[in-house]
């Protein structure tokens, strides 16, 4: 998995910081791109995909939906390229990127478990599916994926984006408990960029300081 070949995803800059920004901003709260192609990876996704509905959450709690959501969609995502390489979607079988993605899932599972316990105890519903506008565009670029390059730098970049959601956050919330799960799951998100990145044959930190750009917005937030 050499990022050396080219575009490691179609339209998006080889080199890991232009790739982030670019990626970021495609999954930014403009983003909205209905799915189309590798249709075993839109399914297996769609079962997770939100609905526009009243919202329901506001200050603080929009911030932690916000959060909530991008784990499940994690989740949803790492579930489905789990699946698509058991069936050789994305080519030979590499044993170092499926057992990092089954450790991604399980931790992301974590994750959103932690901003759903702090909704609940505030008394707000907890946020189930992925409640974001963004999420068919990571919906068909995944579809389109059929290397496991090409899955890992979709992977770096989604991992790259929570990280500096969590960076905004910890930064910007009033709850103790929201500070505290920002500032301890933001530190995970970048490990996992940084690794899928050496996967890739780029530099696993790219920069000196964790930043803002891209974060996530709660304006992709659907509910």
């Amino acid at each position: 998995m050499n990022g050396g070949a080219g575009a490691p995803w179609p339209g998006v800059p080889a080199g890991p910081a232009e790739r982030d920004q670019v990626v970021a901003g495609h999954l930014g709260r403009r983003a909205l791109l209905a799915g189309a192609g590798g249709t075993g990876f839109v399914l297996a996704l769609a079962a997770c995909d939100g609905h526009p509905r009243r919202p329901v959450y506001g200050g603080d709690f929009a911030t932690m939906a916000l959060a909530a959501a991008l784990e499940n969609q994690l989740v949803a995502f790492y579930r489905a390229v789990l699946t698509a390489a058991r069936a050789r979607r994305l080519g030979p079988r590499v044993q170092a990127f499926t057992d990092l993605a089954q450790t991604c899932l399980s931790q992301h599972v974590d994750h959103a478990s932690t901003w759903n316990s702090i909704l609940r105890s505030a008394g707000k519903p907890p946020v189930s599916g992925v409640p974001l506008a963004s999420h068919s565009l990571v919906r068909s670029s995944l579809g389109a994926a059929t290397k496991v390059d090409r899955a890992a730098a979709l992977a770096a970049a989604m991992e790259s984006q929570a990280e500096q959601t969590y960076v905004v956050a910890a930064g910007s919330l009033a709850s103790a408990a929201g500070i505290d799960a920002a500032a301890s799951i933001a530190p995970v998100e970048a490990m996992h960029a940084a690794i899928f990145r050496f996967m890739l044959g780029e530099d696993p930190a790219p920069v000196s300081f964790g930043g803002s750009v891209p974060a996530a917005a709660v304006t992709d937030l659907t509910t």
